[in-house]
């Protein structure tokens, strides 16, 4: 069966890791990943722009979402909303529409928290990605 899986990040290496896990496993179920940023009003704009594509979010956005359409089976779509409170916005767009799952790094913490409460889905949050294993060398 189709899964559609909703995968909130914040560009940090934990949301990252949640949205690899969710295009895995989309990919093996032909599902969908709606990736969702909750964009802040209070953030600052870029200097040059307050369009959010010329923003480092919406930079950051683009990257992640050509990377995950480039290496994956799964249909994979980008969201913007905008919001004071990420887990208000996000628990308001469970309500409206059907997801199977939220799948969320732990960075997200309070967020993930309420999520886990009170969403009418699933929710996965991820473990912290493992400390790199590569060694420095001194010269």
């Amino acid at each position: 069966m189709k899964k559609r899986i909703l995968v909130p990040i914040d560009f940090s290496a934990c949301s990252d890791a949640a949205l690899e896990h969710a295009l895995a496993i989309a990919d093996e179920g032909d599902g969908e990943v709606e990736v969702l940023y909750v964009w802040c009003p209070r953030e600052p704009a870029s200097p040059q722009s307050t369009i959010f594509a010329d923003t480092p979010q919406g930079i950051a956005m683009q990257e992640r979402l050509s990377a995950a359409e480039s290496t994956h089976a799964a249909r994979v779509s980008g969201r913007l909303e905008f919001g004071d409170e990420p887990s208000s916005v996000i628990l308001a767009i469970l309500q409206r529409e059907r997801f199977d799952m939220v799948v969320i790094g732990p960075a997200a913490g309070s967020i993930a928290a309420r999520l886990a409460k009170t969403a009418p889905c699933r929710v996965v949050t991820m473990p912290p990605p493992a400390p790199s294993s590569a060694k420095i060398v001194a010269a």
